[in-house]
Formats: C-alpha cells, sequence, structure tokens
C-alpha cells in the first residue's frame, strides 16, 4: 500500500510483550515515531500495541498514511524554522540597505 515510503523489518524487543502484537513505527535512521491517533501508552513506547485483527492492522495503515502524507510540510517548516532551504530567507527586503 506505501510503496517504497515504507520497509518492514522484523525488530528486537519492545518490553511490552504482554501487549502485542506489537508494531513500531520508525524513521530510516531507526528514530520512533508517535502518531497522532495512537493511544497515550502507545505514544509513550512509540509503538502500536494489540495489533491482533483487521481492524488494528486498518488503524495502523490509516495513521501511518496520514503521517505519511503530511511529511512533507513538516519537513519543509523544519527546514523553514531552521533556514536551511536556500530557497527561503528570513530576511526583511531591502534592510541591509538601511
Amino acid at each position: 500500500q506505501f510503496g517504497a515510503e515504507v520497509e518492514i523489518a522484523r525488530v528486537g524487543c519492545f518490553d511490552a510483550c504482554g501487549k502485542g502484537p506489537n508494531v513500531g513505527i520508525s524513521r530510516g535512521d531507526g528514530t520512533g515515531i508517535s502518531l497522532d491517533g495512537m493511544t497515550e501508552p502507545e505514544r509513550l513506547r512509540r509503538t502500536f500495541m494489540g495489533v491482533k485483527d483487521d481492524a488494528a492492522v486498518a488503524r495502523v495503515a490509516e495513521l501511518v498514511a496520514g503521517w505519511l502524507k503530511a511529511e512533507p510540510a513538516r519537513v519543509a517548516a523544519a527546514r523553514a524554522a531552521f533556514n536551511d532551504d536556500p530557497n527561503l530567507s528570513l530576511d526583511v527586503p531591502g534592510a541591509a540597505e538601511a
């Protein structure tokens, strides 16, 4: 469903075996992600817990799809905040001339 944007990998322990099956979401560098729509315990562990049936899998897929759709805007906002984008400027036009 997600194409090359998502890689599924087997990982080690989430320390939540009793609440499983569990699904963790992370960036390419391994940094865990908390998504809007996760329960508070899931947000704290950055892990979807109790993914036992089709409805739970659909919930994970829907939240991940929403996150992926919004990711370009998050990246652009972060670049603008740190002015990492050479096409963006926080300078006021003409201010250097004053």
